[in-house]
């Protein structure tokens, strides 16, 4: 990750963690690095609690996508506990910055919408940084999640099949 890619997710960082304390103090975001990774994996895995649909392999995607790519992995903390995990990749070139993968924890009261706002917050803070067009959420799991990301982020779906599955959801944000 270049230099510049780098302080636009520190800054990021920063302004959704403001975002963040202006709607729950208790809850702040932190990027993850290779040193923090499996702790904190292991912590969001293995609780005896349900996880949100996704099941995915978090440390295999943060070295498959963070380690080599323009790409983050943060995750959304209660005081030291992990209640959701986003990873996100960053395209100059295609100017949008992308929600990859997003996954909250369901026992935990209060976040149900947070994980989300805050993953957009966060991609549309790192857009503005970088001076990227669009921000996208790619590939949802399901018509569901295309309808309340439509709605709740006033994102519009793509398909690249007419009639097929949405491949991704795209706003706008350049000023």
């Amino acid at each position: 990750m270049s230099k510049e890619i780098e302080e636009a997710v520190a800054a990021a960082s920063q302004v959704a963690n403001g975002w963040l304390q202006g709607r729950d103090p208790s809850l702040s975001l932190r990027i993850e690095r290779m040193a923090s990774i499996k702790p904190t994996v292991a912590a969001f895995v293995h609780g005896g609690w349900k996880r949100k649909v996704g099941h995915w392999d978090w440390v295999r995607l943060f070295h498959k996508e963070v380690k080599w790519n323009d790409a983050w992995l943060f995750s959304l903390l209660r005081g030291q506990q992990p209640v959701a995990l986003c990873l996100g990749s960053i395209s100059i070139q295609e100017d949008h910055v992308a929600i990859e993968y997003l996954e909250r924890r369901l026992d935990v009261p209060g976040v149900k919408g947070v994980p989300l706002a805050a993953a957009f917050q966060f991609a549309a803070a790192v857009a503005a940084v970088l001076e990227l067009g669009q921000v996208r959420v790619n590939n949802p799991i399901n018509d569901t999640l295309v309808d309340h990301y439509a709605r709740t982020l006033h994102m519009t779906p793509v398909r690249q099949t007419p009639g097929g599955r949405v491949d991704y959801l795209y706003r706008n944000v350049k000023i």
